[in-house]
């Protein structure tokens, strides 16, 4: 049986977790002051989840893998190194901020978490039932705050769907 090569993976150079600090340091101070230590890898490929393209994803080190590799790490940040290349340089920005957001603390005893995106939901249920729920009312009320300039002078990241 021939085996089916998986994706490649590779720990990133210092440019790009220099690149990550600066973002953690200019828009998430409060979890910079903790000392958080991201380990950040490349993908040579974004992974498909839910038909989407997935651009950067972070995860939780877990206890176990600290003791295995000998790692003081708290996440592991992967990013697509195949759509990294195609973006613009607020682009690379705007998506490590958004990974970043995935970075909480509990605020009853000081560990990290991941925490979850804002709004779960689909277009077409906002479509039929309008903004339903609070957590969709924030985002659409959010989304109508933004300069409209700042929309139109950057072009939106591309979210590849799956081909069939």
């Amino acid at each position: 049986m021939k085996k089916i090569k998986g994706p490649s993976y590779w720990k990133a150079d210092q440019n790009i977790h220099d690149f990550v600090y600066r973002i953690l340091q200019k828009h998430r101070p409060e979890i910079e002051h903790f000392n958080s230590n991201i380990i950040v890898i490349w993908k040579d490929v974004a992974e498909a989840s839910g038909g989407k393209m997935t651009l950067a994803k972070i995860g939780k080190v877990s206890e176990r893998d600290k003791a295995i590799y000998e790692t003081l790490a708290d996440f592991i940040l992967q990013i697509s190194s195949n759509t990294w290349q195609t973006l613009k340089e607020d682009q690379r920005e705007a998506i490590i901020y958004h990974e970043l957001l995935h970075i909480d603390i509990n605020a009853k005893d000081g560990t990290f978490i991941l925490r979850k995106h804002d709004v779960e939901e689909f277009s077409n249920v906002v479509e039929h039932y309008g903004f339903y729920k609070s957590d969709v009312q924030e985002f659409a009320q959010t989304i109508l705050n933004v300069d409209i300039g700042k929309i139109s002078e950057k072009k939106s990241v591309k979210r590849y769907k799956l081909q069939r």
